[in-house]
């Protein structure tokens, strides 16, 4: 997320150009005096005060929230991505904190000076590389109030103060949760004197918040229900679906929702649910979903830029969790040794199982990889695929068979997944729509998706998906586009009841606690190697399996190396061949024209004009 959309040269801080004339960083860089345009989704918060700039900031630094920070010769700038709840620019504000600032919003044009009398202002804070800027903190909105917070001490009436104060942060639609969080945060800094937690638990007991009245005689006030819930609840539309906040991540689905209401007003009937409902989905906010970075486990949200366990919040916005505690130093011998056995003791493969877990963990698909499990029975494949879909959770997967994704509903089937697990598919072979998908899906590309009954939507795939086959499906891949998106693992190993380590009831084994928790720490090692290479174990077996699948799957390749006999043959004989060739292999044959295309590009020769018993005709030779 950038910070400016423009900069702006100025002069005594006022803009020498129009807006709509911003320059490039590169144009004004040399200049003694500029500024940045904020961008519309920002926010900055200008407190033109040292000692209460030093405040925010300890706040900032206490709880290494995601914002950019500037010093000033008076105070400090902090900037963050807005949260749509503040809409306008204000100047000696108070914020819902207690302290005192002027407010600037990128949607009205405003800027940020960034170099003033030939120096750049010092930033004193700011995100790592590849971590986007956090919404505002609600405790930052902007709020009308006689209410003055600051520096009160002993005497000065804290708690009488701190008891009103929550009226006001409910008029301004701050959730129990929210309030509490804010009072505990202005007793901590704001307060000259801060009360003991006792005296704090009392101004902030249940019976200290209002109860809120969603009838007025016998008229049910469905849109004051409506937004009790959305700001109770945590209700947000994500890719254009309504999704609420629970067990520290957001799920879709008005059947959750309608639970919510009821457990209100039991009473409620029908209609008025439905009515809330649609009230609901025209005021909840759109949200973006967290960074891929940030991975929900059942103990927490691990961050793999800096390797910290973070606590769930309403404001890391994630939809899927890995039921499974995240413990870097879980080790199970049986889950170990069982990888080992069906990797055949290859390292390489060995490496590449994990890092296909770890794949399905990450919420983004640039890599373009899409994973199919070759061999014959009784080789572990299946075994392997169980493991993955009990790490994930049966909440976090759709089984489609491959020649299944360009069905009518198939899409929406994947949508919010972390990987679609398909075992022992089809080998019908697959053209058309079913290959442009499957590109757009593993490259992560925007689809088309709908469900029974309802609108369709738009949604970018992160599904992993992974398939096993003893014959993997032919493709119409003239380009190599799909080849180039495969991982073809190859299992060699063999277990039957003659087997060593044979034993029937090792896939119940293998969904132990203990074999999860190794499972997920193994696949986070995993996913940090592809981060780190930006790419996946390379592996010699991997490489001969998909040049042997290019070949089969290439009746090019298949015809070159089984004819061997072209150059300086007659071009429309050598392609009677080919014709030959793909009818007795199920292909279908390109025409002449493409065909001398391939034969041209594969084999670095081109065509040229010679005559044969009178007769002109082109045949096929060195250039």
């Amino acid at each position: 997320m950038s910070l400016f959309k423009g900069y702006l040269p100025t002069k005594n801080k006022k803009s020498l150009v129009k807006f709509s004339d911003a320059k490039t960083l590169d144009e004004v860089r040399h200049l003694d005096e500029y500024a940045g345009l904020l961008n519309d989704d920002v926010v900055l918060i200008d407190i033109d005060s040292w000692e209460q700039s030093d405040i925010l900031m300890d706040i900032v630094d206490d709880f290494q929230l995601d914002c950019r920070v500037y010093q000033t010769t008076r105070g400090r700038h902090f900037l963050f991505k807005n949260n749509d709840l503040i809409t306008k620019c204000s100047n000696g504000i108070q914020l819902a904190c207690g302290l005192t600032a002027d407010v600037k919003v990128g949607s009205k044009n405003s800027y940020e000076v960034i170099k003033f009398d030939g120096q750049e202002r010092f930033i004193e804070w700011d995100v790592e590389k590849n971590v986007s800027y956090q919404e505002i903190p609600k405790w930052l909105l902007p709020i009308n109030t006689d209410i003055n917070l600051f520096n009160l001490e002993e005497g000065d009436g804290r708690n009488s103060a701190l008891y009103k104060y929550i009226l006001t942060l409910n008029r301004y639609g701050f959730t129990k949760d929210e309030s509490k969080f804010t009072l505990q945060l202005i007793n901590k800094y704001i307060l000259k004197d801060s009360l003991s937690d006792s005296e704090l638990e009392v101004i902030m007991r249940d019976e200290a918040f209002p109860k809120e009245v969603f009838f007025e005689g016998r008229n049910f006030l469905h849109d004051r229900f409506a937004h009790y819930i959305v700001n109770n609840y945590h209700v947000v539309r994500i890719n254009g679906q309504l999704h609420i906040f629970r067990d520290g991540v957001y799920v879709p689905g008005n059947k959750i929702i309608e639970t919510a209401m009821i457990r209100h007003i039991p009473q409620m009937k029908t209609a008025q649910r439905v009515e809330v409902y649609k009230y609901i989905d025209l005021i909840a906010q759109e949200k973006q979903v967290a960074e891929a970075n940030l991975i929900a486990f059942k103990n927490g949200i691990l961050d793999l830029t800096t390797g910290v366990l973070h606590p769930y919040s309403p404001e890391i916005v994630i939809t899927n969790k890995i039921p499974w505690n995240y413990n870097p130093n879980a080790y199970d011998e049986l889950t170990d040794k069982t990888l080992n056995n069906i990797s055949v003791d290859d390292k390489e493969i060995r490496a590449l199982l994990e890092e296909c877990i770890g794949y399905c963990f990450y919420r983004r698909n640039e890599l373009s990889k899409a994973f199919i499990l070759t061999g014959e029975k009784s080789n572990g494949k299946s075994t392997f695929l169980s493991m993955v879909s009990h790490v994930l959770g049966e909440n976090n997967i759709s089984s489609l068979d491959l020649s299944e994704l360009d069905e009518r509903f198939s899409t929406a089937l994947m949508s919010g997944m972390l990987a679609n697990i398909g075992d022992d598919i089809s080998d019908e072979f697959l053209q058309g729509r079913s290959i442009a998908l499957f590109k757009k899906i593993v490259s992560g590309n925007a689809i088309k998706a709908e469900y029974k009954g309802q609108d369709a939507f738009m949604y970018k795939p992160y599904v992993k998906l992974l398939f096993s086959a003893n014959e993997i499906p032919r493709t119409k891949d003239k380009t190599g586009s799909v080849l180039r998106r495969l991982v073809i693992i190859p299992f060699n190993a063999v277990f039957d009841k003659n087997s060593k380590d044979f034993d029937p009831y090792i896939i119940y084994k293998l969904k132990s606690v203990k074999a999860m928790e190794y499972l997920v720490r193994i696949a986070v090692e995993g996913l940090e190697r592809i981060l780190e290479n930006n790419s996946f174990t390379e592996s010699v077996k991997v490489k001969e399996a998909l040049d042997s699948y290019d070949k089969d799957n290439n009746p090019i390749l298949g015809f070159i190396e089984e004819d061997g006999n072209i150059e300086n043959q007659v071009n429309k004989e050598v392609h009677k061949r080919y014709k030959i060739y793909c009818l007795e292999n199920g292909f279908i044959a390109l025409n002449i024209k493409s065909f001398s295309n391939e034969i041209k590009r594969y084999l670095g020769l081109t065509t040229k004009s010679i005559r044969i018993n009178g007769k002109f005709v082109r045949i096929y030779t060195k250039p």
